[in-house]
């Protein structure tokens, strides 16, 4: 009889710690896209003149352009080369925002361009403080 109990007992011990497994670790976090570069090919024009974008960006999936008022810009986004390009015409200076959108986030980055006057300094309020 203890021989019987035993060999139950030992089959019990097997079937518990057979369902018990290491439970897997999940996987590391994806890292965001980052924008390696975004430029424009000139940051003052005339009304009237094209200016071209260009950028560059890991991990990248999709990438929109849009000017400060929302509107957007057209983009030619290669995911695998991790590049892209944009054309615009301006008709008023504008802030032009890139948004680079992959599985672990999002990057954005920001170019200016003047259209018939200089250059505007976002950071002057924080810099003329009395």
């Amino acid at each position: 009889m203890k021989l019987r109990l035993g060999a139950w007992s030992v089959c019990a011990l097997v079937i518990v710690f057979a369902g018990c497994t290491t439970p897997e670790k999940p996987p590391p976090p994806v890292s965001p896209p980052v924008i390696t570069s975004f430029t424009v090919d000139k940051t003052k024009i005339t009304r009237g003149q094209s200016v071209a974008f260009t950028f560059a960006a890991e991990r990248g999936k999709s990438a929109t352009l849009k000017d400060q008022t929302g509107a957007e810009i057209a983009v030619n986004f290669d995911a695998t080369a991790g590049t892209g390009t944009a054309t615009a015409t301006p008709t008023a200076s504008s802030f032009y925002i890139l948004r680079v959108e992959g599985d672990g986030g999002t990057d954005t980055a920001f170019v200016q361009v003047a259209v018939d006057e200089g250059l505007k300094s976002i950071f002057s309020s924080w810099c003329h403080r009395s």
